[in-house]
Parts: C-alpha cells; sequence; structure tokens
C-alpha cells in the first residue's frame, strides 16, 4: 500500500505541474479563451486559398485534396495524405489540447520539454521552470505572429527525439525507447519535415563526440546496442509515418522543391534540374551577427516592422512622417543586416545562456563535447551561404538538403538542445552542490559571457554600419537617424542582456554560498528570472494587440468592389472563369482566392510546370497562355476590372496537333501559337496518333465541384478536347470517365489535360479523390509503436513499485 500511495504522490506531483504548465500557455494567450484569433500571415493567406474547399467540405462532408481556388488548380494537403493511418496521431491531440490554437500550441511545447527533461532524470519542478524557458522562447512567437504553426508544432517534439536517444545510448532502453518513438512519430507527423531533417544533422554533431568517446574508453560494447535501438525505433516511428511521407514524397517531386522539369541548363533561378538553385535556397542566410540574436535580443535591429519607444530617433522620424503611435511605440525599419526581411530574432535568453555555459562545465565531458558540437552545426546551417564551404558540400551531395530554403530557420532547434543541456548540468550541479569547483567555474561561465557581450558591443558600436542594403537610397541625413535609433536599441539590448548575465550568476552564487538554502525558493528565483528575460522579448511581436474577434478577423477578407463586380457577372459560379488580379502582388498574394478561382496565389511550394508557365509566358504578358488558362476577368492594378472576351472557356476542341519531342520545346511553342485552334503534344511521352475533328462540335461544364467536373460534349467526328485544368502528372490521381468508361487523360500545352473523345454526344466526368498508398505500413507500424509505448509505460510503473518495495525493504 505505502508503494502505491508513493506512486500516486509522485503521479499527483506530475499531475499538478501539467496543470500548471495549461495555466501558464492560457495566460500568455488568454484572448483565446474569449474566441479571439490571432492575425498571423501565413493563416491568413490559408483560410483565403482554402475558403472555397472548406466550404466544400462544410457541405459535402468530404476533404477535397485539390484547390481550384489559385494557380488555376493544384493539389492541396498531400503532404498529409495518409495520415490518418499512424494511430500515434492521438497523441499528438492529446499534446495540443485538440489544436486548441495558440495555448495549445504552447502547452505542447511545455508538456514535451517537461517530458524529455524527466526522463533524463531532472526532478520535476526543475523540469517545469526550464519547461517554461523553452515555452518563453523568442523563435515560436515569432514563428506564430508569421502563421507558421505546422513549424511550431514540429518544433515542440524535438526535445523527446534528442532526450530519447541521450538516454538510449545510456542503455535505459524503455524509457528511451518511448521518448524517441513518440517524439519522431509526432515530428513526422506534423509535417514540416525540414525541422526534421535539421535536428536530424545535429543529432550527428551530438552523436560523433559520443561515439569517440566511447571508442577511446573502449566502452562500444554498451554504446553499439543503444545506438543501434535507436536506429530500429527511428524506422519503426517513420514507418508509422510511411503512407503520409509516401504521398509528400511523390507530391514534393512535382513542385519547385522537386526539381525542374527543363534541362538544367535553361532553368531559372528558382530551381535546377534536381531541386531548388543554391542562390534561391540560400535566401535568409544568417551573418555571424544575426546568429549572435540568441544572446542580443535586437543586435541587427530586430524585425523589419520593429516597435520601439516613441522616443527612439527613428520612431520621432516616423512620426513625423504620418506613422501611428501605439500605447508609446511607433513601428520602425529595424533590422539591417542582409537577409530581404524578417519579423524578429530567436533570443534564447542570456539567463538561459549563462546557465548553458555554466552547465557545459558541470555536465560529463563527452556531453559537453556533445552538446558544444551540436551547436556549433546548428551555428553554421543557420549560416548558409555565409558558410558556404559547409553548406555547399551538403547541398551539393546530401539528398534532400536542396529542397529546403530560408537556412536561418536552422536556429529554431536550438532553443531544445539548450533548454536540455541546461537541464543536465543544472541536476548535476544541485547534486554536487558541496564541489569546491562550482564557483570556479561559475566565475568561468560568467567571466565568458559577459566578456562576449562587452566585445560584441564595443566592436558593435565601432564598426557595425547599422545600415541595410535599402538604406543607400536615402539622404544622408536621414542615414543618420537609422544609425542613431539602430544604435540605440542595439547598446539598450547589450546592457539589458549584460544585466541578466550578472543577474543569474548572482543567483547561483547565493545558492552555492548557501545564501538561498531552499531548492523552491532557488527554482522560484530562476522561473523569475526566465520571466522577465524572455517574455517581455517575446512581447514585443506577440501581445494581446495580436488577437482580433471573428468578425474583426473576417473583415479582412471582405470583397472588393472588383469582387463585386465580377460576382455579380458570373451567376454560375466560380468553377467557370479565372482572375488574374494585378491589383496585388499577384503570385505571393492568396487573398483574391477567397472570392475568386485566380490565376494567381501564394505557396511557397507550387507545381513546377505551372511555375515554368509563370517564368516564361504569364510573366511576358503571353495573352494566349492567359486565354488558355480561362482568365476572363483582369484586375488591374487600379482595382478596375476588364473582360477578356478571348479567354477559351472550361473547354474546347482543336483543329491542329503541334508534336514536340522535349519539354522545351513544349513550353517555346507556347510563345506562337493559337491557344483556340491548335494544342501542342509532347510525343516522346504521349505519341503522335491523336485525333482531330477541325474544332468542329462543343464541350461545356455542366457540372462544378473542387474535385469534380463533369462535361458534355457533342462532335460529328472524334477529336482531341483541352480543358482549361491543370496537369497534374506523375501519380496519376486525377481519372476520366467518358460515359462510364474510364479513359486517359494526356497532357497539353505543357501545363494543361486534354482528352481524346469519340464523335456524338457524351458525358464526361473528371475526379479527383488520392489514396495513400502504403496505409497498412502505417497502421502495422503504428499498432506496434502503440504496444511498445503502452507495454514500456505499465513496465515503468511496475519497475518503479518494485524498486521503492526494495528501498522500504532497506529502511
Amino acid at each position: 500500500m505505502n508503494n502505491f500511495n508513493f506512486l500516486k504522490k509522485e503521479l499527483l506531483q506530475h499531475l499538478v505541474i501539467v496543470i500548471l504548465l495549461f495555466i501558464v500557455s492560457a495566460a500568455l494567450f488568454y484572448p483565446e479563451l474569449s474566441g479571439k484569433e490571432i492575425q498571423a500571415g501565413d493563416i491568413v493567406s490559408s483560410v483565403a486559398k482554402t475558403k472555397h474547399i472548406t466550404d466544400y467540405r462544410e457541405a459535402k462532408h468530404e476533404l477535397s485534396y485539390w484547390n481550384p481556388a489559385q494557380f488555376s488548380g493544384g493539389p492541396i494537403y498531400l503532404l498529409n495524405l495518409g495520415q490518418e493511418s499512424n494511430l500515434l496521431g492521438s497523441f499528438q491531440k492529446l499534446f495540443s489540447l485538440n489544436n486548441f490554437g495558440a495555448i495549445g500550441m504552447f502547452f505542447a511545447l511545455g508538456l514535451s520539454m517537461y517530458l524529455s527533461l524527466v526522463i533524463l532524470r531532472v526532478k520535476p519542478w526543475l523540469s517545469f521552470v526550464l519547461s517554461l524557458a523553452f515555452m518563453f522562447n523568442l523563435v515560436f512567437f515569432t514563428l506564430l505572429e508569421a502563421g507558421h504553426f505546422k513549424k511550431i508544432d514540429t518544433l515542440g517534439y524535438l526535445p523527446l527525439i534528442v532526450s530519447g536517444l541521450i538516454v538510449l545510448l545510456r542503455n535505459e532502453y524503455i524509457k528511451g525507447s518511448i521518448a524517441l518513438l513518440l517524439g519522431t512519430s509526432l515530428a513526422i507527423y506534423t509535417g514540416h519535415v525540414q525541422m526534421v531533417f535539421y535536428l536530424i544533422l545535429a543529432l550527428f554533431g551530438l552523436g560523433i563526440p559520443l561515439f569517440i568517446f566511447a571508442l577511446i574508453r573502449k566502452e562500444l560494447s554498451t554504446f553499439l546496442p543503444g545506438l543501434g535501438l535507436a536506429i530500429l525505433i527511428a524506422v519503426l516511428a517513420a514507418g508509422t509515418n510511411y503512407a503520409q511521407l509516401n504521398s509528400s514524397y511523390k507530391f514534393s517531386s512535382k513542385t519547385m522543391r522537386g526539381g525542374g522539369v527543363l534541362a538544367k541548363e535553361e532553368a531559372n533561378d528558382i530551381e535546377d534540374s534536381k531541386g531548388l538553385s543554391w542562390q534561391y535556397a540560400m535566401n535568409w542566410s544568417y551573418e555571424t551577427e544575426d546568429f549572435l540574436n540568441i544572446l542580443i535580443p535586437r543586435i541587427v535591429g530586430g524585425g523589419s516592422q520593429e516597435m520601439v519607444d516613441k522616443e527612439n530617433p527613428i520612431a520621432q522620424l516616423m512620426l513625423q512622417n504620418s506613422a501611428q503611435l501605439v500605447k508609446g511605440k511607433v513601428a520602425i525599419p529595424g533590422y539591417w543586416s542582409t537577409m530581404p526581411f524578417t519579423s524578429g530574432g530567436a533570443y534564447l535568453g542570456a539567463s538561459v545562456l549563462l546557465l548553458f555555459v555554466f552547465s557545459l562545465f558541470l555536465m560529463k565531458r563527452e556531453h559537453a563535447v556533445a552538446f558544444g558540437t551540436a551547436f556549433i552545426v546548428v551555428f553554421l546551417l543557420s549560416l548558409g551561404e555565409n558558410a558556404t564551404w559547409f553548406n555547399k558540400l551538403l547541398f551539393n551531395n546530401l539528398p534532400l538538403f536542396d529542397k529546403f530554403r530560408a537556412p536561418s530557420s536552422a536556429i529554431s532547434i536550438l532553443a531544445g538542445f539548450i533548454v536540455l543541456a541546461v537541464g543536465m548540468g543544472l541536476q548535476a550541479f544541485l547534486d554536487n552542490k558541496e564541489d569546491k569547483k562550482l564557483t570556479k567555474s561559475l566565475l568561468w561561465s560568467m567571466g565568458l559571457l559577459s566578456a562576449l557581450v562587452l566585445l560584441i558591443l564595443a566592436y558593435g558600436l565601432g564598426s557595425f554600419s547599422f545600415l541595410s542594403a535599402n538604406d543607400s537610397n536615402y539622404p544622408y541625413n536621414i542615414q543618420q537617424i537609422l544609425i542613431d535609433g539602430r544604435k540605440e536599441i542595439f547598446q539598450a539590448d547589450a546592457l539589458r542582456s549584460l544585466g541578466f548575465i550578472l543577474a543569474t550568476g548572482l543567483v547561483i552564487f547565493l545558492y552555492i554560498k548557501n545564501k538561498i538554502s531552499s531548492k523552491p525558493v532557488f527554482y522560484t528565483v530562476l522561473g523569475f528570472l526566465f520571466l522577465i528575460d524572455l517574455v517581455p522579448i517575446a512581447r514585443r511581436y506577440v501581445n494581446e494587440d495580436s488577437f482580433v474577434s471573428e468578425n474583426q478577423y473576417m473583415q479582412q477578407f471582405a470583397p472588393r468592389q472588383s469582387d463585386l463586380e465580377i460576382s455579380k457577372m458570373e451567376t454560375k459560379g466560380r468553377g467557370f472563369y479565372r482572375v488574374l488580379d494585378l491589383s496585388v502582388n499577384t503570385f505571393n498574394d492568396a487573398k483574391p482566392s477567397y472570392h475568386h478561382n485566380q490565376i494567381g496565389g501564394y505557396d511557397p511550394a507550387k507545381l513546377q510546370r505551372y511555375q515554368d508557365i509563370i517564368s516564361y509566358h504569364i510573366s511576358n504578358n503571353n495573352f494566349e497562355v492567359l486565354n488558355m488558362l480561362n482568365a476572363k476577368y483582369i484586375v488591374g492594378q487600379n482595382g478596375k476590372v476588364q473582360v477578356n472576351p478571348a479567354s477559351n472557356g472550361n473547354a474546347w476542341f482543336v483543329k491542329e496537333l503541334i508534336y514536340v519531342n522535349s519539354d522545351q520545346e513544349e513550353i517555346d511553342k507556347l510563345s506562337d501559337f493559337n491557344s483556340k485552334s491548335s494544342a501542342i503534344i509532347l510525343a516522346e511521352e504521349f505519341g503522335n496518333q491523336f485525333s482531330t475533328n477541325q474544332g468542329d462540335g462543343s464541350i461545356s461544364l455542366t457540372e462544378y465541384e473542387p474535385n469534380r467536373l463533369v462535361y458534355k460534349s457533342q462532335a460529328s467526328n472524334k477529336g482531341l478536347a483541352v480543358f482549361s485544368e491543370v496537369w497534374y502528372g506523375g501519380n496519376p490521381d486525377w481519372k476520366a470517365w467518358i460515359d462510364g468508361e474510364e479513359v486517359s487523360i494526356i497532357r497539353a500545352n505543357y501545363v494543361l489535360r486534354a482528352l481524346e473523345i469519340p464523335a456524338g454526344s457524351h458525358d464526361i466526368v473528371m475526379e479527383f479523390k488520392p489514396k495513400a498508398a502504403g496505409s497498412y505500413y502505417s497502421l502495422i507500424s503504428s499498432i506496434l509503436g502503440l504496444l511498445i509505448i503502452l507495454g514500456g509505460i505499465a513496465y515503468q510503473l511496475k519497475d518503479k513499485l518494485k524498486n521503492q518495495d526494495a528501498t522500504n525493504v532497506k529502511a
């Protein structure tokens, strides 16, 4: 009975901490409790581009995997196709409180870190306090403000992967397997592959030193079993997501991330023949000073639109030019380094970083070297083109590396490593408080980090330009104001970081000297330091003003005059026309998709063939291409609507077939052809034996749904009809039937679909209802994974009771 009481007491302690994590998450984002929503850039785009298929899902209770609303139609959600086969996905809902907005996301961050630290034998209340440091990390707030919710979801499970690997390598097989399996499965499940990929690279940085130490110490007999089991568990975790990964791979191979369709020498500056181009992929590369924002928040000015006090010289300038004053603050162009723009930094906390350096002195040498190496790997990855010797090697030789852009985002995984290292170091500190070397280690840590801040401050004030490339267009007096204002915020933040280094060091020193003798008081003071260090920085980017009511949120989708005009003219609905909207950034704005199916849109992973059409023809005002894409309406830069009477409609029969022998020839022919009378066919892929009926006959769209199109054709002879619908080949999930008999879809005009239709009157149906291949593999893997997790938890509880019983007997 005493054993069960002990277990109940321990479980109650964990439950109390979990409740506290929820309370903290709710306090951070309390406007959500009253139904308000955060205004996040990418989420606004997502709502706009998916409005059409969201309405369809609500009406038909069916998810459409084809989205006609932008880029003339394309696949959507295929990165998640097969996700339902992973039974471990239920844990994601548990961690995120059933995806309860920002509260759920940050609760998952805290809970995952808490479990990871406990697995590493860090005491519960210390684990709780460090979980807060993880939750308060600035990078999660800037990602939230930008609308990168999927990235936050994925990052939440990375600590479980790291802690699971460490625990496995020290031969605690059950705990390690549970953590690694659950973390890896959920990180892949949530879908941001780039973050998982960067983590794997950092884990190599962590694991190689551990392997070398084991080799030197002749401990491979204990190291290799843990490593082997870790590999098996990782493979099983990937297996739980096999269907989703398979679907993602097939889809991505047809997008910009999959490489160019055209020969490499003809590819543009966005992609090459196997993936993204080096120049495009390395956009948003950190400079060294950018990376140092982990220590000094606004070392490079903060965000491109940074809120600062009205007394700042730049704020004064902005106010003179009609800028708005919001609660005593003004938005200024703060960021001045080399990236195109940024929403903020990745401040880890000067308090946390001091504890990290201190922990490196305290933990076992192999762990200190391992975490230090992982840190260096993340640093080099984030530099992108500014560490060409490292990243170009990976780009040219490592599979998948050339599919990702924005290398600066690698810094997002750093917080997990830092906080886990701090947990291990501080627990060693608490367990060996009487060690006489502690004071020396603390002073070295404080000295090194303080010296770094002072060196950065002195060097920066003397050598930083504080001007971006665009600032060279301003007159000298304006440039000087920009320099003075940015110097001011840099100096203030540097001194702020120095203050937190000294304050945190003082707390540790007082604990060493027993001036703070109670662990609860020590934990409370640390938690307070994290709170006042990290949260005010995070609040610069996300605060109560970031949340709006549902009515306010929906106002940004209110129809413009042009939208009302087009809707009035089009009584059949949005499926019978498309809009080219030049009043917005046409190929980087999804908002028009809320009301119409448009030629443009926003998606960093659009279909490669469509990107080629944009690059080669739409950007060069090729109206024959716009006609074949059924661009019936053109909204000018002034917002005025122009009707394009030459648009081809939904489908048409052609008189002439032009056969070509390469993709390059196919797209080049679009520069000089009549889209109404001619169709261009790649003979090498589809043959050259198709019939034409000299364009006689008619074909019209009679029923429209996002993933199902019904046409009626009438012709006296067999002929080829071209449909103003985007081709999606390779994995032919679009299927077609003529009078109920399935027929093959061919590609015409580089990017459209075509069918050979018999003479007479016919009903034609096209459907896009893809099925995930490999669902059984995912299901079997996840059942096995579930058994391992539940069985492992049961065994751990039984083992804990057994150990407690042995302790009671000895007592």
